[in-house]
């Protein structure tokens, strides 16, 4: 068993800075066996990097200066002598001593960011399902739920606004409450007859026309239990990192970040139709949703 399995998670404070051009924020640095997470203010979700990838890149009256990869990027700077000594063993020889950045024009990627650069990219070419997964693990539920946010409203910008009649709306939730209440629930105009979608979060869509077709609320709610299938949440990030492609996920295992356009290609594919449209079977769950409510939730959009 090697020292980072079995050292506890240690929570110092630090500050971060989200560009070379940034102004240092404070934050809570949170270290476990193999990452570091940064959440700020009231517990906002930041980032988190891999600890292995971490090398020093600065050392000013004692506080230690991290990067990952590059110099010029994100960076960390902590004090704590005991976090500081956990990340130099989970570093472990991808560590290089730090020296004086060079002048301009220069070389300025370090051997150990070289020899990181080239293990990523043979993990990537050997084993990209290997890189999903751990991409998948590493995403905290809060941030699930922003990446879904964000896939939705690149779906709004294609599809347009959502349905949300006040009476439907309150349907919806009543609704959402009997089938998945681990899931925020949404209706639109999804343009292509795509019954019901799931996001990461978990967040369900679901197409207007779809719910003008449902005979029952029993049968929708079989439908939101088909593409929520059988792991929610956990299922829709799984669909994420295979969606962004193994060198987004890997980029998210160093960075804690997906770019917009990555979250686009994997909203767009959230949409695509399940190999079986409308095949499971109606879900008892909503049995006993009020006549009333189903006829408003009908009406949401109008």
């Amino acid at each position: 068993m090697t020292a980072a399995e079995t050292r506890p998670r240690l929570q110092t404070a630090g500050l971060w800075r989200e560009s070379a051009h940034a102004e240092p924020r404070p934050v809570t640095a949170v270290l476990g066996s193999s990452t570091v997470v940064l959440t700020g203010d009231g517990g906002q979700f930041l980032g988190h990097w891999a600890l292995a990838g971490m090398r020093v890149v600065g050392e000013e009256d004692g506080a230690t200066r991290y990067a990952i990869l590059d110099d010029d990027g994100e960076t960390l700077e902590l004090r704590d002598t005991e976090a500081k000594a956990a990340i130099a063993a989970a570093a472990g020889d991808f560590d290089a001593p730090w020296t004086a950045p060079p002048p301009p024009g220069g070389a300025r990627i370090s051997i150990s960011g070289l020899i990181l650069l080239a293990l990523a990219l043979a993990l990537v070419l050997r084993g990209p399902d290997l890189v999903r997964a751990q991409a998948a693990r590493m995403v905290p539920p809060a941030q699930a739920r922003e990446f879904g946010d964000r896939m939705l409203l690149s779906i709004l910008e294609e599809h347009g606004p959502l349905c949300a009649a006040p009476r439907g709306t309150r349907a919806l939730a009543g609704f959402g409450a009997r089938v998945a209440p681990e899931a925020s629930f949404r209706v639109l105009d999804l343009g292509f007859g795509r019954g019901v979608a799931a996001l990461p979060g978990p967040t369900v869509l679901i197409d207007r026309a779809a719910l003008a077709r449902a005979k029952s609320p029993e049968q929708l709610a079989g439908w939101v239990a088909q593409a929520l299938g059988p792991e929610p949440g956990t299922g829709q990030t799984r669909a994420l990192m295979r969606a962004v492609g193994p060198f987004a996920a890997l980029g998210y295992v160093f960075r804690g970040t997906l770019p917009d356009a990555a979250l686009a290609r994997a909203a767009d594919a959230a949409l695509a139709p399940p190999a079986s449209p409308d095949s499971y079977p109606p879900a008892p769950d909503a049995a006993d949703f009020p006549a009333a409510d189903w006829h408003a939730l009908r009406r949401i959009c109008g």
